[in-house]
């Protein structure tokens, strides 16, 4: 979604205002950099996601050079998601260096992990935000309903920039133009 739509900037601002005791204490508040802005659409019959995280735990053994403070997700629901549309479903404490060197021994090791793992479901309803560590793992589960479901969904981190080139790993839903450019702070001035 671009930045710069008014629209968007208005939605972002709402969120950011009823949310900022919470984004003071995870993020830098009105410092925090917006790291994607998009909406995660599931039609009808669309499938289960595969389990996944949004980003790499770093440094990690493929960079033992980078570091990166969490990035954490915001998705709000903009209808209730019902039973059937595809609610999300999170393995906690999945985002640590451990969990990630385990998930990423294999599929068999991936089955196995996932039978030991507590997971949790969202139930969000029209207006609800669900707000997870990127490095979580996670999916979407299938929409088997006759809706569509549409979380509009944003990323936001106390470091600005992401440490490997062209995104690698990272979080990548935001227009090439937005990549680095909008603050929380920067978000809320704009939507006055």
């Amino acid at each position: 979604l671009p930045g710069r739509e008014p629209i968007v900037r208005a939605a972002l601002g709402e969120c950011f205002e009823s949310l900022m005791p919470l984004l003071e204490a995870t993020v830098g508040g009105k410092d925090a950099t917006l790291h994607e802005i998009s909406s995660l659409v599931a039609d009808p019959g669309a499938p289960r996601q595969c389990v996944h995280a949004d980003t790499i735990v770093l440094p990690c053994p493929q960079y033992p050079d980078a570091s990166m403070a969490p990035l954490y997700t915001f998705f709000v629901a903009l209808q209730d998601v019902e039973e059937g549309m595809g609610h999300t479903v999170f393995l906690p404490t999945t985002h640590t260096p451990d969990a990630h060197l385990l998930w990423n021994r294999g599929r068999k090791h991936q089955e196995s992990f996932i039978k030991v793992h507590r997971a949790v479901q969202s139930k969000l309803t029209l207006g609800d935000c669900s707000v997870f560590d990127s490095r979580v793992l996670h999916c979407g589960r299938a929409n088997t309903s006759r809706k569509r479901r549409v979380l509009f969904y944003f990323t936001l981190s106390a470091q600005k920039d992401w440490p490997l080139p062209n995104g690698l790993h990272g979080s990548n839903s935001i227009r090439a133009e937005d990549r680095g450019a909008w603050t929380v702070g920067d978000v809320l001035a704009a939507a006055q």
